[in-house]
Formats: C-alpha cells, structure tokens, sequence
C-alpha cells in the first residue's frame, strides 16, 4: 500500500516583520498499515551453477576425439571424448575366444561324464549277476566322480573368463567419457587428438545453469539466524528474483569472521554464472504493522515521541518503538491507522504548536 505522502518546505517557525508569528511549515504523512515488512541482511555475491562437474578420464590413453565444445548442450548419457582403446578391444578378442575353448571343454566334460555314467552303471549291474567284482565297480565309480569334477570345473572356467570379459567391457566403456548431468559445457579445455591423457586431465566441465545460486559470505553476526529453507531475493543489475538458501556452511571462518551461504534461483535465460549479484536474505516478516521514517522520531529522556496533526496543530504523541527496517522503524504502540504524521518539520515544534501543511 503505498504512502501518501503531502510534501512541503520545511521550516522553523518565524517572526515577520510586522511582529506577528508565522506558522511552521511541516511535511505530513498519513499512518498506514503496512502488510507486509521483510527484516534482512544483504550482501554481496556471486552467481554459481548449482549442479557443476568435471569430467576425468579413469584411465590413461590417447585423445581419440573430443565430441563438444565450449557452450554445447548436453545430456547425461552424451559422449564427451573418446580414448585410443584398441589394447582393450584386443583383450575383449581374447576373453571371447577363452570362453569358446571353456564351452568346448564343457562339452567334451559332458561327454566324458556320460560315458563314465553308462560304465558305472553297466558294472553296477554286472556285480548284481555276479559278473564283477566290486574292487571293478568301485574303479567306475572313481571314473564317474572325476568326469563329474571335470564338468565343475570346466563350467567353473566359462564363468570366470566371462566375468573377466564383464570386466574388460567395464574397463571399455571408460574409454568413452559421458555427461554425467545436464547441462552447458562450459570448460572444453582445448584438447587436441593425439594428446596422451591421463586420469588428472580433465576433458570438460559442464554446468547446468537452469538453477543458479548466489554464494555471499555472511558475517558471523548473522550466521546463527540463517537456515536452509530461508526466503530470499537476489538481485542482478535491473533483476529480482525471489529464492531461497539452498546451503549453510556448518562453520565460520576464523580469518574472515563469515559463514558461507549459498541462495539458489530459477535462470530466466539471461543469468549466467559468474554475474555479480546482491543477496537480501529474510531474516523475519513482520505482517500488519505500522512502519514510519526514523527521522520522524525525537528521541528525549522520558522516551520516543512524534508530532501528529490534530485540528492545525501539532500534538506530541508518546511511541514504543520495535525493530528498524532500512530508514523506517516499527511503531508498536502510539499510532493509529489515519494518524496524520509530521515527518519534517516536526524537530522544533512544541505541543500544541500552530502549523501549516503544503
């Protein structure tokens, strides 16, 4: 709601030259309630990415090519760079072929098994008719159990070469970086093809810069009253837009006396990270209240008073001050909605005093 303010000259009030005494002239404002007050601090800041990383290779090789540039658009899944992995496609080869020859011994296991079966089954029976002895049935029965061993282990052996061509594919995939997130690449890094790369070269950097947060260093006055979840504005050159505190740091810093705080914002389109920004954070709301100019009140021994205009003249009201926001402070006692209030002019006034309001 705004204020309705009636601006004038303000002056003391004067004798004429003809002896008369003049009126003061004052500047009035008419009380108000105010819906809404937010208390905070600001402070300055810097616009950041909210979700941000670099990419590493985990393993050494030679740049193949690199699949974007600086200010490209990705995907998570998107292929980044690829490295020289023909060593690796070679071992794949190889597994490949252990795993045929431990088929082959699969089956050749199984074969063996079942003639080992049928032998000491035939003997099982001749020993029944009393055409064998059992010292033959037991020498089947030792065949029979290390055909058995034999099938284990050759099926033991396909499933260790492919689980070592599970892991191989693994070491594979590492030769393709891939976006891991959202976002803008904002670091290529300038790689050429042929460079040897290791697991400490970074390939890019990508920033998802549709959620930006504005980083300030809090003074430590501040930082007990600060949590996540708080309202806050940012404000970049002519733009304000409203966020919260996305991140408290758990400490304040010994040398500075500050706590960092991070206040994440929705990105129009026009922010980009880097951007100077001012931070206003909401430390309280005050609803429904009355708000006037600090430099309405006087200030004297017996406590705070203000000049209200009663019939053309000024009428000096005791106030109870609250919390100050900016120039204005809260009146919690004293005024009243449609109280016309002298805001300048009032300092050399006495109660009672005729005045005039232009």
């Amino acid at each position: 709601m705004k204020i309705a303010v009636v601006i004038a000259l303000a002056a003391m009030l004067l004798w004429g030259s003809t002896g008369f005494a003049q009126n003061a002239v004052v500047t009035v404002q008419t009380v108000e309630i105010t819906p809404k007050v937010e208390r905070g601090f600001s402070e300055n800041g810097t616009l950041e990415a909210v979700d941000e990383v670099t990419l590493y290779p985990r393993v050494n090789g030679r740049l193949i090519k690199s699949f974007v540039k600086q200010g490209d658009s990705v995907s998570p899944g998107d292929p980044i760079a690829e490295l020289d992995h023909r060593d690796v496609d070679a071992q794949i080869s190889q597994a490949e072929a252990q795993i045929a020859v431990a088929q082959a011994q699969v089956a050749q296991a199984m074969a063996e098994l079942e003639n080992a079966k049928r032998e000491r089954d035939r003997y099982l029976r001749l020993v029944k008719e009393g055409f064998s002895t059992q010292q033959q049935l037991d020498s089947k029965e030792t065949d029979y159990r290390t055909a058995k061993a034999a099938v284990d282990l050759s099926r033991a052996q396909v499933r260790q070469n492919r689980a070592n061509l599970e892991r191989l594919q693994v070491d594979l995939s590492e030769y393709t970086l891939k976006a891991s997130i959202q976002g803008i690449v904002v670091n290529d890094y300038a790689r050429t093809p042929g460079e040897m790369i290791s697991p400490q070269t970074p390939l890019a950097r990508i920033a998802d810069i549709s959620r930006l947060k504005a980083v300030i260093q809090a003074p430590e006055s501040h930082a007990r009253l600060i949590e996540q979840g708080m309202k806050a504005f940012v404000t970049i050159g002519g733009t304000k837009l409203e966020g919260k505190v996305y991140r408290v740091s758990p400490f304040v810093d010994p040398s500075t006396r500050t706590t960092q705080v991070e206040v994440a914002v929705e990105n129009d389109g026009d922010l980009k990270p880097g951007m100077f920004a001012r931070v206003f954070i909401v430390e309280e709301t005050m609803e429904n209240t009355v708000m006037i100019p600090m430099d309405s009140v006087i200030s004297e021994e017996g406590g705070s008073f203000v000049f209200v205009v009663e019939d053309g003249k000024a009428r000096k009201k005791p106030v109870s001050l609250g919390r100050s926001v900016g120039r204005d402070v809260n009146v919690q006692d004293g005024l009243a909605e449609g109280d016309r209030l002298i805001v300048l002019g009032g300092k050399s006034l006495s109660d009672g005093d005729q005045i005039t309001i232009r």
